[in-house]
C-alpha cells in the first residue's frame, strides 16, 4: 500500500502561486487598458436579422462608429 502525506503548504504555496499568475495577467492588461478594454457585447439572432447589444459605459453614443461587413462588425469610439 502506497502512503501519500498531505503537505499543506505545499498545496497553499501552489495556490498562491497560481493567483499570482492570474493577477500578474489582469495588471499586464490594465497597463496596456485602451488595447484591452473590451466592452460586454450580446448578439442575439431575430430571424432575418440580428441584434447586437454593446454596453459602452462612459461613451457618447454621438462618439461611435459602426461599421459592419459580411466578414466582421467593427465598433470604434472614443473614451473620454
Amino acid at each position: 500500500m502506497l502512503m501519500r502525506y498531505w503537505q499543506p503548504f505545499t498545496e497553499i504555496e501552489t495556490i498562491r502561486q497560481q493567483l499570482d499568475k492570474v493577477f500578474d495577467q489582469r495588471a499586464t492588461a490594465r497597463d496596456n487598458s485602451e488595447a484591452a478594454w473590451m466592452p460586454a457585447l450580446e448578439l442575439a439572432d431575430a430571424g432575418d436579422n440580428f441584434i447586437l447589444k454593446a454596453q459602452l459605459p462612459g461613451i457618447d453614443p454621438k462618439d461611435i462608429d459602426v461599421q459592419v461587413t459580411r466578414e466582421a462588425i467593427s465598433i470604434s469610439g472614443e473614451r473620454r
